[in-house]
């Protein structure tokens, strides 16, 4: 046992603190466990101010293509982008907030929201301070994930020193560069949430070495992801309260030095536990407010809802095996989160899950643990707690998952091998410097920082080049919008009524609902859309000026062929003679499938008719826009 000097956390100036492993070839084991932020007292001031400008330097790099992709939104895209699909449902909340009732979260599936509003919450006053401009959701997203990002590089210096710091600093650059430009600036919930878990994983990690600024910092992101999306609630929240657990444990057997004062002085740290401790869980109360009136509201609560659907829910859930397969699949060879090249099976869970490649890199990883957990005390033991949790709360989260474990949503399984990564570089790093003292951490440190250099590059030209799907959705509300707008001008009298044609419009519709929002028409939709929108989106009798009908892609011959339908807009990526192709192919792939000459993998993935989308970044490729001329405004 070795007393702690305190540097950098007063709280514990007093107190004998563990670092059991620590030797003196690594400032970061002594930082680690002396609490400081920085190198040991006896390093040179010159050392440690060259560390800290070592770690401003990594840090300001490895954040710069997020800065580029910002002026980006804001110089390339600003006045000029138009949302669609659950990106409009995403701002129509963040207009909501401090105007109309926002309790929940944006729109899942069935009748039930994600949780709560933590989103629109966050992402309301950066929308009013930049003038309601759509782009500005963007920007929150970006200021989402650089904190995240900048947050776990922070604790893993304030915990095991600048080389932990270099380390999880090139972590995120290789995964920011996976992830793509477009993932990193898009709002939406599956994808805000990924960034911010690994935040969750780290300040759980600073829990398990007795921070108390980590717990309400903890409950604050723990809550953001758990209503943001609601798979997190059985992610984030039992990190949450396995860093609490493991904070109130290790805090409360502190050991005493010697005398009087040391003895004040556990106390003193002790209160301060309790203090964080109360303060944690009135801030946990207060960010749950409106999920709680929701609850308590009349009628079926969204929280309800949720809890009927995972109860009940007829498609059931995932085999621990396939669980599995999802989870440690990530620690294959290639690494998927490093290069992206394993993707989703034909029918878009992720191909893990079905076929399990073995996770050789599980064998390179425990041995790293090994290694952290003897040298680094508890820093290194905090860390290895902390993966070893995440990948097991991972195969019970997908387990747990009712319906299809749908690839695109399920990113936040890379933050576990991207935390691997952190925890085998940390053992090489241990093992080089103390084969070579004088020469490894400054070849390490000085081969971290030109990797870094290197990616930053790559992650800046990405940022900045890079076309994107939302742009190319965006250019499709933008050419209808002119002859939407031709249409209803003059209909004074009544409300406007976007009708999606039971969902297969609903990608542009909601765009077009929010287009005719922001310029002041009283818009509606269908009854049918009750779950989806705000209540005071929805019909409810009102007199119809003009009913909008949205069509897209192989619905848009039948709703055509209705002689009520009259079609005022239309964006294609095709050509009449690429339709016609396409359904000549089809056609004679039916026969060839209904003759039994071929299975059902091959006859989805030979359809014709995955060629149309590939003529533009759209989402789709074709829509039309009609007005019903029977007004019904209940689609009809």
């Amino acid at each position: 046992m070795a007393e702690g000097t305190g540097a950098g956390d007063d709280d514990r100036a007093t107190v004998t603190v563990p670092r059991e492993g620590g030797d003196g070839d690594d400032p970061g084991g002594v930082a680690a466990e002396a609490g400081a932020d920085g190198p040991s007292a006896g390093e040179p001031d010159a050392d440690a101010r060259a560390e800290r400008r070592q770690g401003r330097f990594a840090l300001g790099i490895t954040l710069l293509p997020l800065l580029l992709g910002a002026l980006v939104v804001v110089f390339q895209t600003h006045g000029s982008y138009h949302p669609t699909g659950d990106h409009a449902l995403i701002e129509l909340q963040a207009r909501d907030v401090g105007v109309h009732p926002v309790l929940v979260g944006l729109y899942s599936r069935e009748d039930w929201a994600h949780p709560g509003p933590a989103f629109a919450y966050l992402s309301a006053p950066v929308y009013r301070l930049l003038g309601e401009a759509t782009v500005s959701l963007d920007l929150v997203a970006l200021l989402i994930n650089g904190g995240a990002l900048a947050g776990m590089a922070l604790i893993a210096r304030r915990l095991a020193g600048t080389p932990v710091m270099l380390i999880t600093l090139l972590a995120e650059a290789f995964l920011m560069r996976t992830l793509g430009t477009e993932f990193l600036r898009d709002p939406w919930n599956p994808y805000v949430t990924v960034l911010p878990y690994g935040l969750m994983v780290f300040l759980t990690w600073a829990m398990l070495c007795r921070q108390l600024w980590a717990l309400p910092v903890g409950v604050g992101v723990a809550t953001y992801l758990a209503q943001t999306h609601v798979g997190f609630v059985a992610l984030a929240m039992p990190l949450l309260a396995l860093g609490a657990a493991g904070l109130v444990w290790g805090v409360w057997r502190e050991r005493d030095a010697d005398g009087d004062d040391a003895v004040s002085g556990r106390d003193e740290r002790r209160r301060k536990l309790a203090r964080a401790l109360a303060g944690s869980a009135a801030l946990f109360g207060l960010l749950w407010i409106p999920t709680v009136i929701d609850a308590l509201g009349s009628g079926p609560s969204n929280l309800g809802n949720i809890v009927r659907f995972f109860r009940d829910g007829s498609d059931g859930g995932h085999t621990l095996r396939e669980a599995w397969g999802a989870v440690t699949g990530q620690f294959a060879i290639p690494p998927e989160w490093l290069i992206d090249s394993n993707g989703q099976s034909w029918t878009g869970e992720d191909i893990h899950m079905y076929s399990p490649p073995a996770p050789v890199l599980l064998v390179l990883v425990a041995l790293a643990a090994v290694v952290v957990w003897r040298r680094r005390g508890e820093a290194g033991r905090g860390l290895v707690i902390a993966l070893t949790a995440t990948i097991s709360l991972g195969i019970l989260g997908i387990a747990r998952t009712v319906g299809g474990a749908w690839y695109y949503r399920l990113r936040w399984l890379w933050i576990a091998p991207a935390v691997a990564f952190v925890l085998v570089a940390w053992a090489l790093w241990i093992v080089v410097t103390r084969r070579w003292p004088e020469r490894g951490g400054r070849v390490l440190t000085g081969l971290s920082l030109a990797i870094l250099v290197v990616l930053s590059g790559v992650n800046s030209y990405t940022a900045v080049a890079t076309d994107t799907v939302m742009d190319a959705d965006s250019d499709v509300v933008a050419a209808l919008m002119p002859d939407i707008l031709e249409e209803i001008d003059g209909h004074d009298e009544g409300v406007i009524v976007v009708n999606d044609m039971f969902g297969v419009g609903a990608w542009y519709s909601r765009g077009i609902v929010l287009e005719l929002e922001r310029l002041g028409h009283d818009v509606r939709v269908a009854t049918d859309q009750r779950h989806v929108f705000a209540d005071r989106f929805v019909w409810d009798g009102e007199p119809v000026a003009v009913e909008l009908a949205v069509v897209r892609d192989e619905f848009i011959e039948e709703t055509g062929a209705n002689p009520r339908m009259r079609q005022i807009a239309r964006w294609t990526s095709v050509t009449r003679q690429d339709l016609a192709r396409a359904e000549r192919e089809q056609a004679e792939l039916d026969a060839e499938y209904e003759a039994g000459r071929l299975g059902d993998v091959e006859y989805f993935l030979s359809s014709p008719r995955i060629d149309l989308y590939a003529h533009d970044l759209a989402t789709y490729y074709e829509v039309r826009v009609y007005v019903n001329e029977a007004g019904t405004g209940v689609g009809g």
